[in-house]
């Protein structure tokens, strides 16, 4: 049972905390207020990041199929024959990725915006048919799918072609040295 000598930070716990706690409180306290200040928030937000996200994800889908269609997109990641055929790989990934919200979530969520469309909508219409169908395909379309490949794309290049995990990505191998870390520090505990 040997401690490694790393404190818990008490004082970042504890704002942490009271801030969690004083949010809980004043949603419970004052629903109708948190409900104004949420949608205040979403408005907000909505117009100053919606159409720069949507203009994001439609670039990383040109960036992604044209980076494919290049040189680059036959760059090999990893060595030998690949142990799955392409179409084994893509099965897998596809399956993976969806996993179970697609199971709930995908196939019903054009339901629920033509049940409640959001942007003043009026429900049961063409219109909130279209938004319904919209959100669906943004939301588990080639632009999610584009958002995942922006991200992993170098992390899987540096890992693969440059073997060079480190800088691949920091905060995971940071994240992992620490999870085996209190995982054995559990198990002496248990022991």
């Amino acid at each position: 049972m040997s401690n490694t000598g790393k404190r818990l930070d008490t004082f970042l716990l504890s704002i942490s905390l009271s801030f969690v706690v004083a949010i809980v409180a004043g949603l419970t306290v004052f629903p109708d207020k948190g409900n104004e200040i949420a949608n205040y928030l979403f408005s907000t937000f909505n117009t100053i990041f919606g159409t720069p996200v949507l203009v994001l994800v439609f670039g990383s889908v040109i960036f992604l199929a044209a980076l494919g269609l290049s040189k680059y997109g036959n760059i090999r990641l990893g060595e030998g024959k690949p142990e799955y055929s392409t179409f084994a790989w893509v099965s897998m990934m596809i399956c993976a990725g969806l996993g179970s919200a697609t199971v709930y979530w995908a196939f019903t969520e054009w339901a629920y915006y033509f049940n409640a469309p959001p942007l003043g909508v009026q429900t049961g219409t063409t219109a909130a048919y279209e938004l319904g169908t919209a959100y669906n395909l943004f939301h588990w379309g080639f632009s999610a799918w584009a958002a995942y490949c922006i991200v992993s794309l170098p992390v899987a290049y540096h890992f693969h072609v440059r073997k060079n995990l480190a800088s691949a990505f920091p905060l995971f191998v940071l994240l992992s040295v620490a999870t085996s870390r209190s995982l054995r520090f559990g198990v002496q505990s248990a022991a």
